[in-house]
Parts: C-alpha cells; sequence; structure tokens
C-alpha cells in the first residue's frame, strides 16, 4: 500500500493498493507488477533500484536452440532486429503456431537479432512467457497454476543456460 499514488492515478482515496509478484530463488528474484512503471518506482521507494539488476535472456540463442532442438515450448511470436538493410527494414515480427518449425523463419534466422520471444504451451496454445533480452517479461496471471507455468518456463531458460545474471558488483542481486 501507498499512501501517494504511484501510477498518477486521479482517484481521491486514503491508501493505494499495487498487485506484485514476488517469487525467489537463491541470490534471484523474480518481481512483476500490473504496469511496466510501477516498478522502478517501487524499487525507488524501498532504495533498492541500484542495488538490483535483470538478468540478460540470450533471446538469439533461445530462437536458434528451439529451431535445432525442440523443447517443451513453441516460439508464438519473435520480435527481432534486420542485420542486413540499415535503416531500410530494421524490425520484423513473426507470429506463428511455432516459427521453429517454419521454413521461412529458419531461412532468415541467421540474418536476425531476436530482441522479444513469447513461448507458448504446445499443448494447448496458451502462450506462458513474453520475455525480452535486457530481462523484461511479460505473462498474463490466470490462476495459480499459471504461475507455476512461468516458473517452470523461466526453469527451462535457466537450464538451457539462456538466462544470465551481472557478476560486477557483489552488492548487486539479480532482478
Amino acid at each position: 500500500m501507498s499512501a501517494t499514488p504511484l501510477l498518477n492515478e486521479q482517484v481521491e482515496v486514503d491508501t493505494f493498493e499495487y498487485e506484485f509478484v514476488l517469487r525467489q530463488s537463491g541470490r534471484h528474484f523474480l518481481l512483476a507488477g500490473v504496469d511496466e512503471l510501477l516498478l522502478p518506482k517501487v524499487l525507488t521507494q524501498l532504495g533498492w533500484l541500484r542495488l538490483v539488476a535483470p538478468p540478460y535472456v540470450d533471446t538469439v540463442g533461445l530462437c536458434k536452440d528451439m529451431v535445432t532442438n525442440p523443447s517443451s515450448y513453441s516460439l508464438g511470436v519473435v520480435w527481432a532486429r534486420v542485420d542486413a538493410y540499415g535503416q531500410s527494414l530494421r524490425t520484423m515480427a513473426f507470429y506463428g503456431e511455432d516459427l521453429a518449425e517454419a521454413g521461412l523463419f529458419k531461412q532468415l534466422l541467421p540474418g536476425l537479432t531476436p530482441f522479444r520471444v513469447h513461448l507458448r504451451d504446445p499443448r494447448n496454445g496458451v502462450e506462458v512467457l513474453s520475455i525480452g533480452s535486457k530481462g523484461e517479461l511479460a505473462f498474463q496471471f490466470r490462476n495459480a497454476n499459471s504461475l507455476r507455468e512461468i516458473d517452470k518456463c523461466l526453469r527451462h531458460l535457466n537450464n538451457r543456460a539462456l538466462l544470465s545474471w551481472p557478476e560486477s558488483d557483489p552488492d548487486v542481486v539479480g532482478g
């Protein structure tokens, strides 16, 4: 709860309530909120903003890995920078059931730098997680099981060495 609005709400109430998901794993944690602008404000109020850093997500490696080693997830959406055309063609977005199985995507992948990937559960086609190369993530909360699926998906990425945290400062904890 906060006595002041953190998202510039124009309502008159005594306290403002915001929902978060916090998941700790060793020195790392996941903190998610209902609005991306909310997290830096909360971390600043707590005095933690300079003490946490998001992980690097190897979205390029993730796409390559999923093309060569099919997994328990499918690529539903990929946003990528195009490496060879300067300002004429900078970004491409791909949407599909499983882009890792699409011939055109496989053909273009060597000239792309994916920076945001949406992973789906191939059994039901439901998106589990959207994750970006700078550690930003988004998901749709449905119920407690959806949070378990997100945890399982992040564990899958970590087990494939696609997540890494900065180690330069011993006082910095991975976000």
